[in-house]
Parts: C-alpha cells; structure tokens; sequence
C-alpha cells in the first residue's frame, strides 16, 4: 500500500512540470515572434539641431525656442517666448533682475499668436547674460523640440 501511495502525489508534480515546460516553450515562441525594436522614437543626440524661428512685431523680438544657441538684446528691447500650448510649460529666466516677466504684448502676426499658443514676454532691463529655463511641457512630440526642457542663454548689451 505504501507504494500506491507514493505514486499518487507523483501525477500532480509531473502535471505541474509539464505545465511549467510547456509555459517555457509558450513564452520563448511569443518572445520569437515579436517584431524587433527599431529604438527611440525621439531623435538621436547627433542629429543636427533645429534652428529658432525668430521675428519682429514692432519693437519685440519673436522666437520660437528649437536649440540652445544664445539669444542677443539689448537694454531696453522687449522678448516674446513662443510655444504650442501643452500642459506644464513654463519658461523662467534663471536671473530674474537681467530678464524681467512683463505682461504679454499684442502680437498682431495671427500665424505665430493665434490660438493654441502660448506667450511668455520678458524685458531686458540691465547688461549682463542669463539663462532662459524652457519647459515644453507634456506633450513635445519627438523631432518637434530638442529635448522635454533646454536652458536657452541670453546675452543683453
């Protein structure tokens, strides 16, 4: 009778082996057939930099921030920051008293200011440089900008 019994719990390990072989063999098919990774959707470090797209609206100076090459004003001239408008966008400069927030101006070129845009304007008050710290936001499709945030310098004379 001992053996009998013995062989009894026997069944069940060699179903949950079979089940475990056969849960192996299922998972390396899958992994097979998956389609390989390309990589990153977003652009490689290499990839050449997009340049600003800066304007004129009277005295202000227009830009739409694509790279971290330095911006140049003078005492006195106004800056307009331009950006599609996303959830957490913020863009600050890292010294308050050089680049002072002002209230918006009115833009009057409808294809950069018109709806879904979003404006930060800026004075420059005393010569010196600073740096614009600009966020995108949540929803910077890849190639759009450099990177989710860039640190822009400015140079006021």
């Amino acid at each position: 009778m001992a053996s009998a019994w013995r062989r009894g719990p026997a069944v069940p390990l060699i179903v949950l082996a079979a089940l475990a072989v056969l849960a192996a063999l299922v998972t390396v098919v899958v992994w097979r057939l998956q389609p390989e990774h390309t990589g990153s959707p977003h652009p490689r470090a290499s990839a050449a930099p997009q340049a600003d797209f800066t304007a004129t609206d009277g005295d202000v100076l227009l830009v739409w921030p694509r790279n971290t090459k330095p911006l140049l004003l003078t005492v006195g001239q106004r800056l307009q920051i331009l950006l599609e408008r996303e959830p957490l966008q913020l863009v600050s400069p890292l010294d308050p008293r050089l680049l002072v927030k002002v209230p918006d101006f009115p833009c009057h070129i409808a294809i950069l200011c018109g709806p879904g845009e979003s404006t930060w304007s800026f004075e420059a008050r005393v010569p010196g440089s600073t740096t614009l710290h600009i966020v995108y936001g949540t929803g910077c499709p890849p190639g759009r900008c450099l990177t989710g945030t860039i640190n822009k310098p400015v140079v006021i004379r």
